[in-house]
C-alpha cells in the first residue's frame, strides 16, 4: 500500500520544493529590485517565472526587473500579459499607463486609465489620471463629472471637491469669455458659489 503511494508522495514533495524555491526567488528578486540590483533582479525574476509560472507576483517581479534594467519593451509586454488576468488586470493597466506616459503617448495613457477606472472605479491613480487628462484636453464638464465621481467614491473630501470644481468652472468661464460672454458669466457665478 505504501509502495503504491510512493510516486504520488515523491511528486508532491518535489512540487512543494519547487514552489518553495520559487517563493524564495520571488523574495530575493523583490529585495533586489528595491535595492537597485538590476542583474540580481532579472536573474531571480527568471528563476521565479521558471519555478512558479505566470503567478501574479512572478509577473510583477518580471515587469519591475525589466523596468529597472531599462528594457521597456519587455516591461510593456509583461504588463500586457498582466492586464489579461483578472487578479493582475488593474496592476497591468497601471504599468501600461506609466509606460505610455513615459513615451509621451497621452492618448494611450488615457485609454489605459479609462479601462482601469471601469474595471476598478475606486482606484485612485486611474481617477487622478482621468481628471488630469480631461483637464488637459479642456473638457471642463467631463472633468467636473470626474470630480463628482471621485467624491461619491470617497477618493476626495467634499471641501477638496468644491475647490477643484471651482477651479474647473473658472477655467471653463475663461475659455468661453470671448465667444459666449453670458455663458461665461453664468459659469463664473457657479464657480464663485
Amino acid at each position: 500500500n505504501g509502495a503504491v503511494r510512493l510516486p504520488v508522495t515523491l511528486a508532491r514533495h518535489a512540487r512543494g520544493r519547487r514552489v518553495g524555491r520559487g517563493q524564495d526567488a520571488l523574495t530575493r528578486g523583490i529585495i533586489a529590485v528595491g535595492a537597485g540590483d538590476v542583474a540580481a533582479a532579472r536573474r531571480h525574476a527568471g528563476e521565479a517565472e521558471r519555478l512558479l509560472g505566470h503567478q501574479p507576483l512572478a509577473l510583477l517581479l518580471k515587469a519591475q526587473a525589466a523596468q529597472a534594467s531599462g528594457d521597456r519593451d519587455r516591461a510593456e509586454a509583461t504588463f500586457r500579459e498582466m492586464a489579461q488576468h483578472k487578479e493582475t488586470r488593474v496592476l497591468g493597466l497601471r504599468g501600461l499607463y506609466l509606460e505610455a506616459r513615459r513615451k509621451g503617448d497621452g492618448a494611450a495613457a488615457r485609454d489605459y486609465a479609462e479601462e482601469a477606472a471601469r474595471a476598478a472605479p475606486a482606484v485612485g491613480w486611474a481617477s487622478d489620471a482621468m481628471l488630469e487628462s480631461l483637464s488637459a484636453e479642456g473638457d471642463w464638464r467631463g472633468a467636473v463629472q470626474a470630480i463628482e465621481r471621485r467624491t461619491s467614491l470617497g477618493l476626495v473630501d467634499r471641501a477638496t471637491s468644491r475647490r477643484q470644481r471651482a477651479v474647473l468652472l473658472t477655467a471653463e468661464a475663461q475659455e468661453r469669455e470671448a465667444t459666449d460672454p453670458d455663458g461665461a458669466l453664468a459659469t463664473a457665478e457657479q464657480a464663485v458659489k
